[in-house]
Formats: structure tokens, sequence, C-alpha cells
């Protein structure tokens, strides 16, 4: 009996505190990261699970959207509620580089009323990362009230030509997250 229990301690012990190997110092820990690391940060838009063409820049994934003026939208299925959120991020870049040309990723609600809309000032080949709150009234838009994202509307204006939309114009658009 008291060698049973004997073995069922050193048992216990290895269980808790494992067996190291002083000359195999290896991390064996889970290289895997978790799905969201934040738990306070809601993914929007992920173009690594995007249903059409992308590109990796420096490691990270953006959507290559080619924008027809304000008739280019991607549907966020399922929506998701930005009611608990006050900032909205993303990075956004150009294949080439158009100082008059504005980037904006609309986020909208099922009826296309605006949640935010966060946009890069001067298209650049290198991506920026952009911030926006919620959006606010003019009288051009309409603001949503249930703040349910659905709608992802990437657009390109020429700051030059009284911020006409454009089409035919390569955008980069990369993780779009809200906190």
């Amino acid at each position: 009996m008291k060698k049973l229990l004997l073995i069922a301690s050193a048992l216990l012990a290895f269980t808790f505190f494992g067996c190291s190997n002083p000359s195999n110092s290896k991390d064996n820990s889970d290289p895997t990261p978790p799905e969201n690391p934040d738990p306070t940060e809601l993914v929007i838009f992920d173009p690594a699970t995007y249903d059409g063409e992308t590109v990796e820049i420096d490691g990270e994934v953006f959507a290559k959207i080619t924008v027809d003026g304000y008739n280019t939208t991607i549907k966020i299925d399922p929506p998701l509620d930005c009611s608990s959120v006050s900032k909205f991020k993303a990075k956004l870049c150009a294949p080439e580089a158009k100082a008059n040309f504005n980037l904006t990723a609309k986020i909208a609600d099922k009826d296309n009323a605006d949640i935010s809309s966060i946009s890069l000032y001067g298209l650049d080949k290198e991506p920026k990362l952009c911030e926006a709150g919620f959006a606010e009234k003019t009288n051009w838009n309409t603001l949503s009230e249930t703040k349910l994202a659905a709608v992802l509307q990437p657009m390109v204006q020429d700051s030059l030509d009284g911020y006409k939309e454009q089409s035919n114009v390569v955008v980069y658009v990369g993780k779009i997250t809200a906190e």
C-alpha cells in the first residue's frame, strides 16, 4: 500500500510540475495565437477571410478592391453590434499614391445608414492606421439607429474635384476593428 501511495504521489507531482530537461530549453507552448487575443476588440472585416483578391504587405493581408464610385459594398454577415464600442480602426493604402484622392471605409447598417467612416486623406503606398469614432449627422448622410454593422463600403473621392466619387481605383483595405 505504501508503494502504491508513493507511486501515486510521484505521478501527481509529475503532472503538476512536469519534468524539464535543462539541456533542452525549447519552448513547447502552442504557437497558434488565439482567434481574438483582445476580447475588447470587435473584428468587423478581416481580409484574411475575404472572398476576393488579397495582397500581403509586410506580413499583413489586405483586400484588393477596385472601387466603383459609391457602388462598391461588401456584406458583413452576420451583422455585428457596434453599440458598445467607441472607436473604429483600419489599415488603408493603395498600390499607387495619389495625394488628392481620399479613401473612406464606411461601416453601415443594412439600410446603408452610417455607423462610422474611417478615412485616409491622400492615397499612399504605405499602409496607414486610420481611426474614427461614430459618424456624425451631416446634410448628406443618415445615421444608423441600430448600430448593427452589415455593410462595408470602400469609396474614393477626389479632393481637387469637389470630392467627386472615383471609379476604377484600386485600394487595399486591411483588417477593420472596433473597440
